[in-house]
């Protein structure tokens, strides 16, 4: 380009200048030259402008790629700061994570890639705190939605707004992880194969099992007489396991019965539920999926202020097998959507995250 300007000036400089009373008038010839050198000029203009503007809008895509691989990291990969930040009040000096963090001697504080439910909600309710603006820079919008596996189990939205028709840089990051969802409120699950019992409250969804549950209704007469499984009838088998209650939690919990599968199966599965003081013969159905239990807690309890109950569950040895109870105990007024099997299990999940850069 320089030798083809360099070309012209020498041209230039040959051709005469004309002069008259009224000042250098400049040849044809000179006048043709500077227009061609200022077209050059504007197409370089032109070329420079245009690779500025793609190196531009790679750097874009790459920030923004980087800032949203980053972000899915941390809300699944880590509890947030403090590790119990959905439990305060208010989101100062919160950094929000996801991860499921639980108080257990015996295991990692945190789980990477299981994600709390409380978590989740408490994201959901202040995700324009919590998110914009500390997770990612202003100029760029985001939302989040998990899709459980389990087609019972509706999508869990924690943020959805429109993406502006504008927004030519879209980034999404889909991982695979698990939600706990209400499995931190199962008691124990009666389970013919493997008799879970989760004494500690914790939310591990990791049970002992129960090796000393000796049903107190064993050695009584035939009417109430709950035999241990090598004595018991061929048909019928007996499962009886304890937990312990409180006044003070009866006011802020609702116990339930839950069913596994869902509807259950026939009415050939009953249970009783009593104290080893206050034996009862009662077997009552499984009229629905879930069964609350409060009003029969209540009555067992009396005026004491801690009670040791005792349930028992009852089923035909041809079906137990395909036949679970989940014992919960959930916060009041929980939504009777989630009184179902599903929730009280750990879920695999798609974590969908969507970012882009607004106008």
């Amino acid at each position: 380009m320089s030798i083809q300007i360099l070309g012209l000036f020498k041209k230039i400089k040959s051709q005469s200048i004309l002069n008259d009373s009224k000042g250098f008038i400049f040849s044809t010839d000179l006048l043709l030259s500077l227009i061609i050198i200022t077209v050059i000029i504007g197409i370089s203009a032109d070329a420079i402008d245009y690779s500025n503007g793609h190196m531009g809008d790679q750097t874009s895509r790459a920030t923004l790629e980087r800032c949203t691989l980053e972000a899915a990291d941390i809300l699944i990969k880590t509890p947030g700061s403090p590790d119990n930040w959905e439990e305060i009040p208010n989101c100062a000096g919160i950094s929000p994570g996801l991860a499921l963090n639980y108080n257990n001697a015996t295991t990692s504080n945190q789980i990477s890639n299981v994600l709390s439910w409380e978590k989740i909600n408490n994201l959901t309710q202040n995700y324009d705190k919590l998110v914009e603006n500390k997770i990612f820079p202003k100029n760029i919008k985001s939302n989040i939605i998990i899709y459980p596996l389990d087609p019972r189990i509706k999508p869990m939205i924690i943020h959805e707004e429109a993406i502006s028709s504008k927004s030519s840089e879209i980034v999404v990051v889909n991982r695979t992880v698990q939600c706990n969802f209400f499995s931190n409120y199962t008691v124990m699950v009666i389970d013919w194969n493997k008799n879970k019992i989760n004494n500690s409250q914790n939310v591990s969804n990791t049970f002992e099992y129960s090796q000393s549950d000796i049903c107190p209704h064993q050695g009584l007469n035939s009417s109430i007489n709950h035999n241990s499984p090598s004595n018991q009838s061929p048909s019928k088998i007996w499962e009886c396991h304890h937990f312990n209650t409180s006044a003070d939690y009866l006011e802020k919990n609702d116990y339930y019965l839950i069913t596994d599968p869902s509807p259950i199966v026939g009415k050939s599965f009953y249970w009783t539920l009593d104290t080893a003081d206050n034996l009862s013969n009662k077997n009552n159905s499984f009229k629905s999926p879930n069964t609350n239990l409060n009003s029969e807690i209540t009555n067992l309890m009396g005026e004491k202020e801690n009670v040791t109950l005792w349930i028992h569950v009852i089923g035909p040895k041809t079906t137990i097998n395909s036949f679970k109870v989940y014992l919960v105990a959930v916060p009041k007024n929980t939504d009777s959507n989630y009184l179902r099997a599903e929730y009280f299990k750990f879920q695999t999940c798609n974590f969908i995250l969507k970012t882009w850069i607004a106008d």
